[in-house]
């Protein structure tokens, strides 16, 4: 009895894996079509401070997109241009467009914990990662994602929904 309720629950185990890298190999097939239109909320939560921002998104292929803030009042306008491994921002209150330099790169992106490298780099995260479900609820699935072995990624755990 034993044995049958460890091979069910490695069986279970397995099939919630090959479902998490399921969900995430489509996300990453989204991610990476000929041409793309995102309109995204991204919410920055850090020691005990919240800022929530709005963002409009558009990219052609791998090496090309356009990022534009939309919210809140005080970033509107703010834009971000990549095309291969290189970067620029318009600040629009300056009325200035400016390179983001190589030693710029690995600096944070508007205050989150994204880095300006990981907007220009593209890495694939069905390459990179392993994927596991953590929650379902209702159209929600929570994902956390572990770096594979081989992966020169930045990140040691990735949670998203």
């Amino acid at each position: 009895m034993h044995k049958l309720i460890l091979v069910f629950l490695t069986s279970l185990t397995l099939l919630f894996a090959d479902e998490a890298e399921a969900i995430i190999k489509k996300l990453d097939e989204n991610f990476r079509g000929e041409s793309i239109y995102m309109k995204m909320t991204m919410e920055i939560k850090s020691l005990g401070h919240e800022r929530t921002i709005g963002i409009e998104s558009w990219s052609k292929g791998s090496n090309k997109s356009f990022v534009k803030v939309i919210y809140p009042p005080k970033e509107r306008g703010i834009t971000f241009l990549s095309l291969d491994n290189q970067m620029w921002q318009y600040v629009p209150k300056i009325e200035r467009t400016i390179k983001i330099p190589p030693s710029m790169m690995l600096q944070n992106w508007m205050g989150s914990d994204i880095t300006n490298d990981d907007m220009v780099k593209q890495n694939s995260i069905v390459d990179d990662y392993h994927a596991r479900i953590l929650d379902k609820n209702g159209t929600t699935v929570t994902i956390e994602l572990i770096p594979k072995d081989d992966a020169a990624v930045v990140w040691s755990k990735i949670i998203t929904h």
